[in-house]
């Protein structure tokens, strides 16, 4: 006995194919002319640094009240402080 999905699925292959050759025949036909871009973007210096200029820095520090790990009980050490 065939499977009744196995026509479908030959039908919507030979229909994809068919696309397929379609659009290749239409390529052939009328080509595109691609534009190349031979140059480059400028890329913005010092911008960041002109939008942060016009903001106030605060540094805040914060502490832990319980230097103690979770886990094993041991004592936290500070890291990344200048």
């Amino acid at each position: 006995m065939e499977n009744p999905l196995r026509k479908v699925f030959v039908h919507l292959d030979k229909s994809a194919f068919l696309r397929r050759k379609f659009h290749l025949m239409k390529m052939e036909m009328f080509p595109v002319e691609r534009e190349e871009i031979t140059y480059k973007r400028k890329k913005a210096k010092g911008k960041r640094q002109a939008l942060l200029a016009q903001f106030d820095s605060e540094e805040v520090h914060h502490r832990l009240e319980d230097c103690i790990c979770p886990d094993c009980q041991g004592e936290l050490k500070e890291i990344g402080a200048s």
